[in-house]
C-alpha cells in the first residue's frame, strides 16, 4: 500500500480505519482506537433526524476529542433535503467528513428507506449524494453494500464528488456473516478513480494480506476483530511496516483496555446508564479466553458502576470459575 492515503484534501497517517458500529463507536471508543493505530475512525450511524431535532442521546454521539481526529461523522436517512440539512449541521459541529449509510441492513432502518434499501433505487441515492455534497465544503464518503447496482452506484459517487467509498463487502441478506465478496470488491475498485475502502472479515495478518492483495483496495476497514482486540490496529500496521505479524493481545492488555474505556465513558457518558455499553464492549473483548462466558455471565449480573468498578480493581482477568 502507498505510504499515504488521501481522502479529498485529508491525509491519512495509514491505512487501517475503524468502522462505524451501533453502541460502539462513540469518542470514547474511537479515541483508544485512534491511540492503538486507527489512521481514521467513524462515528456510531447517526439519524438525520435526530441531528436536526438535537436529540440528548444524539448530542453525546457527536462529541469527539482532538486526539480522534479526523473523525468521520456518519449520517442516515432518507430524504435528500433533511440528509443535507444533518450534513450541513454535523459540519458546523467539527466533523472532519461526512459519510453516508447506504450499507446497513437492519430492518427497522431498512423499512423507512435508508441504509442498505438505498441501493435499491439508484436515483434517490443520486438526489441525496448531490445533496449532501453540495451542502458541505468537507470531504462526503459513502459506505455500501454488495448489490446488482453497486457499481452503478458507484460511477454515481464518483460523478457527484464523492471523496472516497467504503465497501462491505458482503449482501444485506448475509448481514455481517458469511465470507466477504473480494471479486465485487475488485471489481469496484477497478471501475472507480476514487479511493475504495475494503471492509468485511478482516480479523488478522491473513485475511488482510488476501483483501489487500486480491482487490488492491485502498484502505482496509476493521469492525468487530477491533471489538474483540483494539490492539489488532498496532498489530496491522506492523505487519503492514515489517511483514512481521504479532499476537494477539494478551488478557492483561485487554483488560487495560477495558479499565482506560470505562474511565472515559464515566467522564463522558452522562445520559444513559453506561452499563450496557460497558458489557457489550466487554462481552467482545475476553470473548476467547478460557473462562470468558463465565467472565460474561459476571459482568452481565452487575447490578450498578460501584460494582463494575470494584471488580476492575482486581489486578488480573478472574473468571467465577
Amino acid at each position: 500500500m502507498k505510504t499515504r492515503m488521501k481522502i479529498g484534501p485529508i491525509s491519512l497517517r495509514g491505512h487501517l480505519i475503524l468502522a462505524p458500529m451501533s453502541g460502539i463507536t462513540d469518542t470514547c471508543f474511537r479515541s483508544l482506537c485512534k491511540r492503538a493505530g486507527a489512521a481514521l475512525v467513524y462515528s456510531e450511524m447517526l439519524s438525520a433526524e435526530a441531528i436536526l431535532r438535537n436529540n440528548p442521546y444524539t448530542r453525546y454521539l457527536l462529541k469527539c476529542s482532538a486526539e480522534e481526529r479526523p473523525v468521520a461523522m456518519q449520517i442516515f436517512g432518507s430524504c435528500p433535503e433533511r440528509m443535507a440539512a444533518g450534513a450541513l449541521k454535523l459540519e458546523a459541529e467539527g466533523a472532519d467528513l461526512i459519510d453516508l449509510n447506504l450499507g446497513c441492513p437492519a430492518r427497522r432502518i431498512v423499512r423507512e428507506g435508508s441504509g442498505s434499501a438505498l441501493m435499491e433505487n439508484p436515483q434517490k441515492t443520486e438526489k441525496i449524494i448531490r445533496a449532501v455534497v453540495r451542502a458541505v465544503r468537507i470531504p462526503v464518503t459513502v459506505k455500501l453494500r454488495v448489490h446488482p447496482h453497486l457499481i452503478l452506484i458507484g460511477k454515481i459517487c464518483e460523478n457527484e464528488g464523492i471523496s472516497a467509498v467504503a465497501l462491505h463487502a458482503r449482501t444485506r441478506e448475509q448481514g455481517f456473516r458469511g465470507l466477504p465478496d473480494l471479486p465485487v470488491l475488485r471489481q469496484l475498485k477497478r471501475t472507480l478513480s476514487l479511493p475504495v475502502i475494503g471492509n468485511g472479515g478482516v480479523r488478522d495478518a491473513l485475511s488482510l494480506k488476501r483483501m489487500k492483495e486480491e482487490t488492491g483496495c485502498d484502505g482496509i476497514m476493521i469492525g468487530r476483530a477491533a471489538v474483540q482486540d483494539p490492539g489488532i490496529f498496532k498489530r496491522l500496521n506492523h505487519f503492514l511496516a515489517r511483514g512481521v505479524v504479532l499476537p494477539p493481545s494478551s488478557i492483561e492488555q485487554r483488560l487495560s483496555f477495558f479499565r482506560l474505556y470505562v474511565k472515559k465513558i464515566l467522564e463522558e457518558f452522562s445520559y444513559r446508564n453506561p452499563l450496557p455499553r460497558l458489557r457489550r464492549v466487554s462481552s467482545s473483548l475476553f470473548h476467547d479466553f478460557p473462562g470468558a462466558k463465565d467472565w460474561r455471565i459476571r459482568m452481565n449480573s452487575v447490578k450498578d458502576l460501584d460494582e463494575l468498578l470494584r471488580i476492575l480493581k482486581e489486578k488480573t482477568y478472574v473468571p467465577v470459575t
